[in-house]
C-alpha cells in the first residue's frame, strides 16, 4: 500500500484528471522532498490497475533509477531495472532505466514496450538522446507523466514543447509551514569576482571559475566559517569543479573533521558507502564536484555549503533542495552561501510561479515575481545569525534598521564589517546598473540625430562622460537609457548656468565701475 499527504492524494487526483479530460503529457511540477517519487509510484499503481498498461520509467543518474525502482518495489509493484550490471526482467510490467542504458542498447533490444511513460529530471529533457525517445514513444501513443521540482531547462527555455499541461504541488514555504519541508537559515558570503569568467551555452566556464573559486583566502574562509557554524551538522559541499572539491575536502581534513570527496568518476561501491557512512555518521561532510545536485535523497543533511557560482537557477536550486528534506533531530537547513547564488537568484523558500512555456518567458517573469515578493533578511551584529524582523531569534538582540531597505540579504561570512559589506555591494550594484560605455556612445547618438547634430557631438558629449574618445565603439544609435538621459541633462543646466554667468558678467562690471565713480 502507498500512503499519500493530503497534498499528494490531490496532486495526484488532479494529474488523473488531466489525461482523463484528453491530456496526453502532463508534468508534474514538485519542490525536491516533496515526494514526487511517492507520488510517481501512486499513479503507476493507479494506472496498472484501472488502464492495464505497462510501464516505463526514464532517468539519468543510477541513484534515482535504484531509489525509484525501491519505492515501487516497496509498494509491492513488481519492478525489472534497465542498466548496467543488473538483471533483465522483460517480464515486469514496470521498467525503470537509465536513459543511457536503454539508448546504447537500442541497436541489440528493442525499446521496451509502454503506454506509460514517466521521465524523473524532466528539465534534461532538451538533450538528444532524450528527444529521440521522447519522439518514438510519442509516435507509438504513449502517455506522458514528467517529474521535475523546475520546469524548464537550463538555458531558461520551458518544457511546453514537450507537455501539454502542468500540474504544481504546493511550494516550499507552504510545505514548510505545514511541517514537511525542513526551515531553512542562510548565512551569506561575499559574492565572488567572476568577472572576466567566459560564459558557454549560458554557464560559467568550468575551467575558468574553478581558477577563481580555488584560492586559498577563500577556501579557507569555507572553512573557517564551516567550523564556527555548522561543525555540528552533516554537511553537503559544492565545488566549482573537481580539484576545487578536493581541495576543500583537504582543508576540512586538515582541521580534523572527517571529509570526503565525490565526483562523477567515483565508483559505485565508494559512493554507496559514503551513503551509509554519512547516516551512520561515520563522516560528516561530503564534498562534490555538481554530483549530487539531482535525485540524491539524504534526509540527514543539514547544511549545504554553495561554493559554485551559476547562472541556472535550476542548479541552485536543486543543490538547495538537498538539504531540505525533514529528519528526525533536525531542526532547519542551514544554506552557506560562498558563491553568491542567493544574491543571484534569491532564497530558495521564495515563492516562484513556474509557467509552462515553450520559450524563455517565465525567466523576466521570475525575476519580477522576486523584485516584489522577497523580504529583505538583516544579519545579527551580535552573531551573525540572518533573518527577517526586528529581534535575533537566535541571540534575542534587537536590530536598530537605519537607511533604506536593499534588495540584497547583506550577510557576512568573512571578517568584514557590515557598513563595509553594505558599502561594496552597493558599489557592486550601481556599477552594475550602469550602462556600458557602448551604450553611452549609441545613446548620445540617437540625440545627436534627434536634435540635428553630428555624431562629432555624439563624440564629444562622450568625451565629457569619460575623458576619452569612443575610437573602437560601434556608431549604432540606440533609445537612450535613463543614465544617458540623466547625463545629457547635467550637461544641458551647466551649459545653460555657464552661458547666463557670462552674459550677467558684463553688467555687473559696469555697475561697479559706476559705483566707484561716484
Amino acid at each position: 500500500m502507498i500512503t499519500l499527504r493530503q497534498y499528494q492524494l490531490d496532486v495526484n487526483r488532479d494529474v488523473w484528471r488531466k489525461y482523463r479530460d484528453g491530456a496526453n503529457s502532463v508534468l508534474l511540477q514538485a519542490p525536491t522532498g516533496s515526494g514526487k517519487t511517492i507520488c510517481c509510484a501512486h499513479l503507476i499503481a493507479m494506472r496498472r490497475e484501472h488502464a492495464n498498461e505497462r510501464v516505463l520509467v526514464l532517468a539519468h543518474r543510477r541513484e534515482i533509477v535504484l531509489q525509484t525502482a525501491g519505492k515501487l518495489m516497496d509498494a509491492g509493484i513488481e519492478t525489472g531495472i534497465i542498466m548496467a550490471n543488473h538483471m533483465p526482467m522483460s517480464w515486469a510490467k514496470v521498467q525503470v532505466g537509465s536513459i543511457d542504458t536503454l539508448w546504447a542498447r537500442r541497436n541489440n533490444l528493442d525499446f521496451p514496450d509502454a503506454q506509460f511513460v514517466v521521465v524523473d529530471e524532466v528539465h534534461r529533457i532538451g538533450g538528444s538522446v532524450y528527444t529521440k525517445v521522447h519522439e518514438h514513444y510519442k509516435a507509438a501513443g504513449a502517455k506522458f507523466l514528467g517529474l521535475t521540482a523546475t520546469p524548464m531547462r537550463n538555458d531558461g527555455v520551458g518544457l511546453g514543447k514537450y507537455f501539454d499541461v502542468m500540474v504544481r504541488c504546493p511550494d516550499i514555504q507552504e510545505l514548510i509551514q505545514q511541517g514537511f519541508l525542513a526551515p531553512i537559515t542562510y548565512r551569506v558570503g561575499i559574492v565572488p569576482d567572476v568577472t572576466g569568467v567566459k560564459i558557454i551555452a549560458g554557464e560559467y566556464n568550468k575551467a575558468q571559475l574553478e581558477a577563481v573559486m580555488d584560492q586559498g583566502l577563500l577556501i579557507g574562509d569555507i572553512a573557517d566559517n564551516w567550523m564556527r557554524f555548522a561543525s555540528d551538522r552533516k554537511t553537503m559541499v559544492f565545488a566549482a569543479g573537481v580539484a576545487h572539491s578536493i581541495h576543500l575536502m583537504n582543508q576540512f581534513r586538515q582541521a580534523g573533521i572527517r571529509a570526503v570527496h565525490i565526483d562523477g568518476e567515483t565508483e559505485k561501491p565508494v559512493r554507496d558507502q559514503v551513503f551509509e557512512q554519512i547516516n551512520s555518521g561515520e563522516i560528516q561532510v561530503i564534498c562534490n564536484a555538481m554530483v549530487y545536485t539531482e535525485g540524491t535523497d539524504i534526509p540527514c543533511i543539514d547544511c549545504v555549503v554553495d561554493a559554485a557560482p551559476s547562472k541556472s537557477l535550476i542548479k541552485y536550486l536543486q543543490a538547495g533542495g538537498r538539504g531540505m528534506r525533514t529528519f528526525p533531530g533536525k531542526k532547519n537547513l542551514l544554506y552557506m552561501d560562498h558563491a553568491g547564488n542567493v544574491y543571484r537568484h534569491g532564497r530558495l523558500e521564495l515563492p516562484r510561479d513556474w509557467e509552462l512555456t515553450e520559450g524563455k518567458e517565465q525567466v523576466e517573469h521570475l525575476a519580477e515575481q522576486r523584485k516584489k515578493t522577497e523580504r529583505i533578511q538583516f544579519t545579527c551584529p551580535n552573531c551573525g545569525f540572518m533573518f527577517n524582523g526586528l529581534n535575533c531569534p537566535h541571540c534575542g538582540m534587537p536590530i536598530v534598521l537605519q537607511g533604506e531597505a536593499k534588495d540584497f540579504l547583506p550577510a557576512v561570512l568573512v571578517e568584514m564589517t557590515q557598513f563595509e559589506y553594505e558599502k561594496a555591494v552597493e558599489s557592486k550594484r550601481k556599477k552594475a546598473a550602469e550602462p556600458s560605455k557602448q551604450e553611452f556612445y549609441s545613446g548620445f547618438l540617437w540625440i545627436a540625430q534627434e536634435r540635428g547634430h553630428s555624431q562629432g557631438w555624439a563624440a564629444h558629449r562622450f568625451r565629457e562622460k569619460f575623458d576619452c574618445w569612443p575610437n573602437s565603439l560601434k556608431k549604432e544609435a540606440v533609445y537612450p537609457k535613463a543614465a544617458v538621459w540623466n547625463f545629457d541633462k547635467h550637461c544641458r543646466i551647466r551649459y545653460a548656468k555657464a552661458k547666463e554667468k557670462a552674459m550677467t558678467a558684463p553688467a555687473e562690471s559696469e555697475s561697479s565701475e559706476m559705483a566707484a565713480g561716484e
